[in-house]
């Protein structure tokens, strides 16, 4: 690559003139034979020193930008080009709502001054930064955009007038990163070659993919599509072909979602019954079935499909074309199929292949959620960051960052605990007004990669614990002591101990006897008298028919302990492990929320189940038993076996 450059030599002491100014600058000029003139001016004393001008380089200059993309599908390799002169080095960086990385190494220029780079038209945006050693000079930033596709599974949909028609028209624009070129994104109504936008309201439910038609009637049926336009262009769905008929809207299911399958790994346990939740009480998952997977339920082909059989509740019948199993689609999590009402049934199966996508074949990144204590008391002010911990297989290094963090309310009462938020980078804050208990909550994470994953969480809710601090009256001026709560706990102020002795230290409590246990202040003597309290109890022999149990119970504070005996209660069935609510043999988060999903009212449980999950031994299933687990999961403390 050719540099111009114009180089000064030492000044001498025969080339130079020195002007002594009152204020201390030192005029120098200097003219090395028409090769350089021009004045400076230097703040010094009056020491007489050479000065040395380094070399001037030309600055660099770009003669060639990059160009955007828009023009190719999601996920297609595009090559970005750029060139400039007086640099000798290139690098291309990508640059999003987390700042700027480097998509590429360090590159050497040569004379051309030319450099590319291959990226993926996944909507992000990309700039090259040219640099000679010194300075550096970056392009315009481009955006790699492509066009968006749209899934349309069905055709055709019959709806009984009067119910709530569900459409859905998923585009890739939903899941992965938009264009940031989008100027519309709309529904239309098309009928008799009309098109009609729809607009958001209470009769129209617009949520991205779906569009749900309250109450439908005839005069609604119409040719459904969706239209996208950007600064690229304009882009419409195929059409979904809407038909209304008479019937009973609320004795007839024509569709319905269930939750638990999302995206499929090779090497995943392929979910089971216990994975999979209903979202309606009209019907049930009586089985699924897998093919593509191994003796053990791992997946091993890279187009696994399934099979659910559904039965409806009492008074209520499936409908459908009655041409085979009707064919789910994909959204998200959430799986969703659609019928029409030619034929009526009790039963039905869903049946899904996955047709050999990428992602069920690529090394799949595993995540994890660092160990963190998510836990705290009602009405104190919470401050957690969330952090993860990426294991790649194949080392790919750029996989190895967070782009954000959501909070996934996928249903009621599964998401963060009430009074706390959650930010894009992970971090939960807020002031803890959720009632006492243990709730799960999912974050739905996504790395720089594009790759997502869904965490099943937990937060655990103590019960408050007043945290005082000095403050004063407002009406007599008097020092109190008031809880950081106050505003939210309503506990009232109480007069701030007199001096000298401003607070008790308390030493370890003693045990008096089997009631009562003691501990006394390190500083007044003050003794403090108090009821033992004693935890859930450890068995130590099981009753049986011939002889009583025993039950030993540990005071939860001084260690005392007491020990009971207990009546066999005819129980039978003594083979089960107390905290494994769905039986596999193992305690984990899949426990944790069957038992949540009862206590919500979700999901029944049976009555092995119930005994499974009923863990403190009350005969009932409830919070409690829920924590209990929960804090066996954490390893907090051990259920008794």
């Amino acid at each position: 690559m050719k540099r111009k450059h114009r180089m000064v030599s030492l000044l001498t002491s025969a080339a130079m003139l020195w002007v002594m100014q009152p204020s201390g600058i030192v005029t120098v000029s200097a003219d090395m034979a028409g090769e350089f003139s021009e004045n400076h001016s230097y703040v010094g004393g009056t020491v007489n020193t050479p000065i040395l001008r380094s070399t001037d380089i030309q600055p660099i200059e770009i003669t060639e930008q990059p160009s955007a993309v828009s023009d190719v599908y999601y996920n297609e390799d595009v090559t970005l080009t750029a060139k400039a002169d007086n640099a000798n080095t290139a690098r291309w960086y990508c640059r999003s709502l987390n700042g700027i990385h480097p998509c590429g190494k360090l590159t050497a220029l040569d004379e051309s001054g030319l450099t590319s780079v291959s990226v993926k038209a996944d909507g992000k945006t990309y700039f090259c930064r040219f640099s000679d050693g010194k300075e550096y000079a970056d392009t315009q930033t481009v955006s790699a955009c492509f066009i968006p596709a749209f899934t349309v599974n069905e055709t055709s949909m019959t709806f009984i007038g009067g119910e709530d028609a569900e459409i859905s028209i998923p585009c890739d624009y939903d899941h992965e990163h938009p264009c940031d070129h989008i100027i519309t994104d709309e529904w239309i109504m098309r009928k008799n070659g009309t098109d009609v936008t729809i607009t958001s309201s209470d009769k129209y439910i617009i949520k991205g993919s779906r569009l749900t038609i309250k109450d439908i009637s005839a005069e609604e049926s119409s040719c459904i599509l969706r239209h996208i336009i950007t600064e690229h262009g304009s882009y419409y769905s195929k059409g979904i072909n809407i038909s209304v008929v008479d019937g009973d809207p609320d004795k007839s299911i024509s569709s319905f979602e269930l939750e638990g399958i999302g995206k499929l790994f090779i090497g995943d346990k392929a979910p089971g019954i216990s994975d999979i939740s209903t979202m309606s009480e009209k019907y049930t998952i009586e089985s699924i079935s897998w093919t593509g997977v191994d003796a053990n339920g791992y997946i091993v082909s890279p187009n696994p499909a399934y099979s659910i059989s559904l039965k409806a509740a009492d008074g209520y019948m499936f409908r459908y074309g009655g041409n085979g199993d009707i064919k789910g689609h994909m959204d998200d999590i959430m799986l969703t199929a659609y019928g029409v009402p030619d034929t009526y049934t009790d039963k039905l199966t869903v049946s899904r292949t996955y047709d050999n996508h990428t992602y069920l074949t690529a090394p799949k990144d595993f995540i994890a959620l660092e160990q963190y204590d998510l836990s705290a008391c009602r009405y104190n002010y919470v401050d957690i960051q969330l952090k993860v911990n990426f294991s790649c297989p194949d080392q790919h290094s750029e996989k190895h960052a967070v782009k954000s963090f959501t909070d996934a309310h996928y249903s009621a009462g599964y998401h963060l605990p009430e009074g706390l938020t959650m930010d894009s980078m992970g971090h939960i804050t807020g002031m803890l007004t959720a009632p006492e208990g243990v709730q799960p909550f999912l974050v739905y994470i996504e790395s720089t990669s594009g790759e997502a994953y869904l965490m099943d969480c937990t937060f655990t809710v103590n019960e408050h614990e007043h945290q005082y601090v000095k403050d004063t009256d407002p009406e007599t001026g008097e020092a109190v002591m008031v809880c950081s709560g106050t505003e939210y706990c309503g506990a009232e102020p109480i007069p701030v101990p007199q001096e000298p002795h401003n607070a008790h230290t308390w030493g370890q409590w003693i045990s008096d006897n089997d009631n009562t246990h003691s501990c006394t202040c390190t500083e007044c003597s003050e003794i403090k008298t108090e009821s033992h309290s004693f935890d859930d109890g450890v068995i130590t022999k099981e009753a049986s028919k011939e002889e009583k149990g025993i039950i030993v119970y540990t005071c939860t504070e001084c260690g005392h302990q007491i020990t009971e005996e207990y009546e066999y209660d005819g129980n039978t069935d003594d083979d089960y492990i107390l905290g494994d609510a769905n039986g596999d043999g193992m305690i984990n988060v899949s426990d944790i929320a069957i038992a949540a999903a009862y206590v919500k009212g979700r999901k029944p449980l049976d009555d092995k189940s119930q005994k499974r999950a009923d863990t403190n031994n009350d005969g009932k299933v409830n919070i409690s038993d829920i924590s209990k687990i929960a804090a066996h999961v954490k390893g907090k403390k051990l259920l008794a076996k």
